[in-house]
């Protein structure tokens, strides 16, 4: 008869995240206020636990291999139901904090995270809140992240979730690009002669998310794309939120690329599980899904 008692446990499955998530273990040790060898040896004990490797090395990073990535996706579900358990149980016995996790696409505006994290620490000034921007995170690594309520793409999300709202985006560009010269809808062969903007997607594992062909230049965060399209360095899609008083004043422009210069992003408001769901988290998820009706 097989044995029921795991050979694994959580806390190594939970610190492995953890090094995934820094890209690192001297930064997972960090994050987790241990030693860098504490860390390794977790690591460790846990691939000699399985009896094969769940990490190899390229370059000089460890990454997980194919099958670590599908065992950590299985057992992250576990992890974060166990800290669920182990947080709701501490704030009810009063001897622990409540706490807040979100995940927040870079879409979102910071303005409007902002208040509404002003509204829950004024009524809740005792919890803590623990935020991870995302850039358009993939259906296959949602559900590995820690968190209680998350702010996503719904075509990317497994789970359905509550709209938000629909960001405005624009096609733009500096007045004085050449693509901003013309007085027709631009084809895609003339707006392939010049630099587009593209916002880096990382994966969990480090891995970039195949960038669009073409002349691409390739940032990290929104706020560098907007950068770099006011500096006339490239064009591309933005939200409308952070570049409006530029429009307004002209130092940028739109493009007609067939005829489309404007389009709608939706972004939905989930949570990791609604029924354990503690005050705090209802309350934040009241505040994120009115804070756009109170800026429109």
């Amino acid at each position: 008869m097989p044995s029921s008692i795991p050979k694994t446990n959580l806390e190594h499955w939970a610190i492995l995240r953890r090094v995934v998530e820094c890209g690192s273990f001297a930064e997972a040790a960090v994050s987790l206020e241990r030693s860098q060898s504490a860390i390794s040896y977790s690591v460790s004990k846990l691939q000699e636990s399985l009896g094969f490797a769940i990490m190899e090395m390229q370059g000089r990073r460890a990454v997980l291999t194919e099958h670590g990535k599908l065992l950590l996706a299985e057992v992250s579900p576990l992890i974060d139901e166990l800290v669920s358990v182990e947080t709701a149980a501490r704030a009810e016995s009063g001897t622990g904090p409540l706490q807040v996790r979100l995940l927040v696409d870079a879409l979102f505006p910071r303005e409007w995270l902002g208040e509404a994290l002003l509204k829950l620490q004024t009524r809740y000034p005792d919890v803590l809140v623990d935020v991870h921007e995302t850039v358009r995170l993939e259906m296959s690594e949602f559900m590995s992240l820690p968190f209680d309520l998350a702010v996503v793409l719904p075509e990317l999300c497994p789970v359905p979730g509550q709209r938000i709202c629909e960001m405005d985006f624009a096609l733009v560009a500096r007045k004085e690009h050449p693509l901003a010269q013309a007085h027709h809808n631009l084809t895609q062969a003339e707006m392939a002669r010049h630099l587009r903007v593209f916002i880096r997607e990382n994966r969990l594992d480090g891995t970039e998310v195949d960038r669009p062909h073409g002349r691409i230049w390739t940032v990290s965060s929104l706020e560098s794309a907007v950068a770099a399209v006011e500096r006339g360095m490239c064009f591309g899609w933005l939200p409308m939120e952070p570049i409006a008083s530029k429009l307004e004043s002209g130092e940028l422009v739109t493009l007609n690329a067939g005829g489309v210069s404007r389009r709608k992003v939706a972004l939905d408001l989930v949570y990791r599980d609604v029924d354990r769901a503690s005050e705090p988290v209802k309350f934040m998820a009241e505040c994120l899904a009115t804070i756009h009706q109170a800026n429109a």
